[in-house]
């Protein structure tokens, strides 16, 4: 499913539980990257 809405960084905090929630996600792999970075 595609978003139209912005990425929120703040919700990278649920990064975690959406990881188990959704590994296939495209937003998982990329909160995953961004808490790797930040």
């Amino acid at each position: 499913m595609q978003s139209a809405q912005p990425f929120d960084w703040a919700d990278c905090e649920n990064c975690k539980a959406f990881f188990h929630f959704s590994v296939k996600e495209p937003l998982t792999y990329l909160c995953n990257t961004l808490e790797i970075r930040v």
